[in-house]
């Protein structure tokens, strides 16, 4: 935020820039297990309970975001309420940490953002869109390169599957990054496909070692 700051943003934009990468993040995460359910289905592959159910849970889940996301973005009037209810938080948070934010600026301030982010997803949201499936392309190939590299090859569609799994299970927030549950989730859901159980542990371990670890030193340097 500091940094964004130094360059001229102003907390509006933070904040609208903010929501817009994780929401579209988050519309992908819970759109993987119906792909994976699919691809699975269409090749004939194995479908275990776990991807079944992480599918149908996602689909519910996703259903509740995009409704929330067009009724907050196509009513204002619906944003106002929104923040009126949002804004009296915000104003306890800051009294806990020495700061007496303004309610009535508080809630300008969220409409503002709802004002930038309604105009960015008209004016971009195909672009968001196709670069997010291309970071989550990106990702699954780095999964199936890293099962290869350890002798843990499996067919495209359960690779898929077991990246569906991963990407939902780095939703829960118990620890950072979902770290353990992700592993365990996602290692689990590729032996159900019948891969090997060591195999499949030493892979989704250097996975989550490149796209979770090595990103802390990286970025801290």
């Amino acid at each position: 935020y500091l940094m964004i700051r130094t360059w001229g943003v102003e907390s509006s934009g933070f904040a609208a820039f903010t929501l817009v990468t994780n929401v579209w993040v988050v519309l992908l995460k819970l759109a993987m297990p119906v792909l994976a359910l699919a691809a699975l289905w269409s090749t004939g592959g194995p479908v275990s309970a776990a991807t079944r159910w992480t599918a149908v849970a996602s689909m519910g889940a996703l259903l509740v975001v995009l409704v929330l996301l067009a009724v907050g973005l196509a009513s204002r009037r619906a944003a106002e309420r929104a923040a009126h209810v949002v804004a009296p938080v915000v104003v306890g948070i800051g009294r806990v940490v020495r700061r007496h934010p303004d309610p009535a600026r508080v809630s300008a301030s969220i409409l503002d953002c709802r004002d930038l982010v309604a105009d960015v997803l008209k004016r971009r949201w195909g672009q968001m869109s196709l670069g997010m499936l291309g970071y989550g392309l990106l990702q699954a190939v780095l999964l199936w390169a890293c099962l290869h590299a350890v002798g843990a090859d499996r067919a495209p569609a359960a690779v898929l599957a077991g990246f569906a799994v991963d990407r939902v299970m780095t939703l829960v927030v118990i620890t950072p990054g979902a770290v353990g549950f992700a592993e365990a989730g996602t290692a689990a859901a590729l032996i159900a496909l019948g891969g090997s159980p060591a195999a499949v542990a030493a892979g989704v371990l250097l996975y989550r070692g490149f796209t979770f670890a090595l990103e802390i030193p990286v970025g801290g340097t």
